[in-house]
């Protein structure tokens, strides 16, 4: 079952159920509030459940909640870890960088763009015969990259887009390839 198949009386009951469930993870009811409108959409953006291989939708949501919960500890974590070396670095001494660092940071920053440039173009070249993978890099290009919403863009079938990216992915293995001077894969 999906939530998108459900009655309004149905999808107010498990969302019931994923905020009592989020609340007692979090112990909070702004941050379960957060957490279970997140599931939610992330529920709404990715592909229909399938209960023959997946839990209930009530298990399958609260799993996405912990899941969420924990990614959001996670950073809450580094952001910590990195602020209190950012305050480390201010009380050694070494609280800015050198103009000539600044400097060499932006030329590598540069580099790095000619060179995805290049990539991008020589991929372009090379998947020039099939117009479909052609377009789901432009789509690619603009910061589509859930499958579902390629899937909504061109109004092709999870198995089409999917077979697509995994061309794009193993003609772009080869580009890298042959710029390290290994052997490239024979993409159909």
């Amino acid at each position: 079952m999906d939530i998108r198949d459900l009655t309004i009386e149905e999808n107010r009951a498990l969302y019931e159920i994923v905020l009592l469930a989020a609340k007692a993870m979090t112990k909070s009811v702004v941050q379960a509030e957060e957490i279970t409108q997140e599931t939610y959409l992330r529920a709404l953006t990715t592909r229909k459940q399938n209960p023959d291989k997946q839990p209930s939708t009530a298990k399958h949501l609260a799993g996405v909640a912990r899941s969420l919960l924990s990614i959001e500890r996670k950073s809450a974590r580094r952001r910590i870890e990195t602020s209190a070396g950012e305050e480390q670095a201010l009380l050694a001494g070494g609280a800015t960088a050198s103009p000539e660092t600044l400097l060499l940071d932006e030329a590598q920053r540069r580099k790095d763009e000619t060179e995805a440039a290049r990539h991008v173009a020589t991929l372009r070249t090379k998947l020039a015969d099939h117009e479909f993978e052609v377009a789901i890099c432009d789509h690619l290009a603009d910061d589509v990259t859930k499958p579902a919403d390629l899937v909504k863009l061109t109004g092709r079938t999870h198995a089409e887009v999917d077979a697509a990216l995994r061309r794009i992915r193993r003609t772009m293995k080869n580009i890298l390839a042959a710029e390290r001077g290994e052997q490239e894969e024979e993409v159909p």
